[in-house]
């Protein structure tokens, strides 16, 4: 060590060797800029460990006083940030990948499915929620061709393709008034009744 005796960048105590501050195991250099003053004890106790795997007290005090830590700590995170977007495109690809294969073999096996896997597969592209609405209120919604497993009605494929691509922009809503009694409210759009005139007014007496 230099004569000035440095003091170790993580604990404050004299400075008596150099701490790689990426580990050579994890893939760091032996250049000056992975090297920051340590003591023997923060150097033997942080071993292999990247500084988000350390001692935060110590590390925090590091990034204090040492700008190559401060730097080291960035690419750290921005390492996890590029790997953990990397997961999520796999885990999307892995999902994507599974909806394609699943529609392959409905298409061309049974062309059959239920409103929760037609969802999913992106059959119809509205949610399943509006999927139920429309099956209640829309009388053009493809009939039921079998019953799967539970119970669930099966749709063919073709049909509620057709039906998706056909809909209605807003489906007619169905309320009901004080009694009970249904009152149906036409979509935007509907053909209206032609408002007849009033009858002339009778002319006056003079």
């Amino acid at each position: 060590m230099p004569a000035s005796n440095p003091t170790c960048v993580y604990c404050g105590r004299r400075a008596t060797c150099k701490d790689h501050i990426r580990p050579r195991s994890r893939g760091g250099t032996d250049e000056d800029s992975n090297l920051t003053p340590s003591c023997d004890e923060c150097n033997s106790a942080k071993g292999a460990k990247l500084l988000t795997e350390w001692i935060p007290g110590r590390v925090l005090r590091a990034v204090a006083v040492e700008p190559k830590v401060y730097a080291e700590l960035l690419r750290i995170r921005a390492d996890d940030e590029r790997q953990l977007a990397a997961r999520h495109l796999a885990r999307a690809d892995a999902a994507a990948l599974a909806r394609e294969q699943a529609l392959g073999e409905i298409l061309s096996t049974r062309r059959a499915v239920g409103l929760t896997q037609a969802v999913f597969l992106g059959i119809v592209p509205i949610g399943l929620a509006a999927v139920r609405k429309a099956r209640q209120r829309d009388p053009e919604f493809p009939e039921p061709i079998a019953t799967g497993l539970g119970g669930e009605l099966l749709y063919h494929v073709d049909e509620l393709r057709a039906w998706a691509a056909n809909r209605p922009s807003v489906l007619a809503q169905t309320t009901r008034l004080p009694g009970n009694t249904p009152v149906t409210v036409p979509a935007i759009g509907a053909a209206r009744r032609p408002v007849e005139p009033l009858p002339p007014e009778p002319p006056r007496a003079g």
